[in-house]
């Protein structure tokens, strides 16, 4: 089956010889992206050193001395960020640490939760009471979106 070039959508017979992009493997004709003499025999070589990058590739290899540098500065912020938290054992880095951690467990702890907004809330002092009032006032809510037909329990 012939190859069809990506530049000009015709095929390998029609269109002359096909290199495929040494990235991205798109079948390109020689013409289409202006080979020349010496570079199509370098192409043949058998153990050719000559790459060949179709220009979506070649736009994207010119790009990744950008893409090393931004990632390179991110990696420093990240280490830099690392040392400040774990690295240093102050008391500032210490609270910090401790309040990081704190917050995982608090939202760990806090997974299954509903949150009514706008719903009132219980004067009492007791638990029990606080607790009855919720459940009085999640119920309510409930059976205005769905009918409630198994006990809660809290």
């Amino acid at each position: 089956m012939a190859s069809i070039c990506a530049v000009c959508e015709k095929s390998s017979e029609v269109g002359g010889r096909i290199y495929n992009c040494d990235s991205c493997r798109r079948p390109l004709h020689a013409d289409c992206i202006g080979l020349t003499a010496t570079e199509i025999k370098a192409l043949d070589l058998r153990q050719r050193v000559l790459k060949l990058f179709c220009l979506d590739c070649e736009k994207g290899l010119a790009c990744l001395p950008k893409v090393l540098c931004k990632l390179n500065n991110l990696t420093d912020t990240v280490n830099k960020i690392d040392k400040f938290i774990f690295g240093n054992e102050d008391s500032t880095a210490s609270l910090f640490k401790s309040e990081i951690v704190n917050e995982i467990n608090d939202r760990v702890l806090r997974k299954n939760n509903v949150i009514f907004y706008n719903a009132k809330e219980s004067d009492s002092e007791l638990p029990e009471e606080r607790k009855n009032f919720d459940l009085k006032i999640v119920m309510k809510s409930l059976s205005k979106i769905c009918t409630v037909s198994e006990t809660v329990k809290l």
